[in-house]
């Protein structure tokens, strides 16, 4: 029983080797076929198939107007009136000394921020509406105008973060509580 065990054993262990090595040749064949592939020609794939004309991609009535435009002028006009607001209420709590003011007018300048990012946000909407006709006929001076933006907004909220910070400590010590 034992040498049938051992010759069995034996047998297995030869098995499992060769089957590695049979394995192993076949994974190495198929890398060797398949490099050679990715760097060869391949003439069963035709460049003259493909049409390079622009003529399958739609084409813009530029003489026609998107109806995201009117939107779009709306939104700017919006984002122009919560800017002229902001300002204001950020003003009011720059220039102000006393704690009961400034905690109030950095409520309000908060606010405003809010509203002003909600019209960017509305800008930005209308834009995406219809971006293929703004870009084909319009141009980019539409999305360089929301990049100014954006970059705008981004640069406020750093500044209405690090006031907050400089805030809390001063409203705190005046009897503010915040949670």
């Amino acid at each position: 029983m034992k040498k049938t065990s051992k010759l069995l054993s034996n047998t297995l262990y030869s098995v499992g080797i060769v089957f590695c090595i049979v394995a192993s040749i076949s994974l190495l064949v198929l890398s060797y076929h398949l490099i050679t592939w990715t760097f060869s020609e391949h003439p069963e794939i035709k460049s003259s198939d493909y049409d390079s004309s622009y003529s399958s991609y739609k084409s813009y009535d530029c003489s026609s107007q998107s109806a995201y435009v009117q939107k779009l002028n709306q939104a700017n006009n919006r984002y122009d009136a919560e800017k002229i607001t902001y300002e204001s209420s950020k003003n009011k709590y720059l220039t102000s000394s006393n704690i009961d003011v400034k905690v109030t007018s950095f409520s309000a300048w908060a606010d405003s921020y809010q509203e002003l990012v909600t019209s960017f946000n509305e800008i930005v909407n209308d834009y995406n509406g219809d971006s293929a006709y703004f870009e084909n006929c319009v141009g980019s001076t539409i999305s360089n105008n929301i990049e100014l933006k954006r970059s705008y907004i981004n640069q406020e909220e750093t500044i209405l973060d690090n006031e907050n910070a400089k805030l809390i400590p001063q409203a705190k010590a005046a009897g503010y509580t915040y949670s």
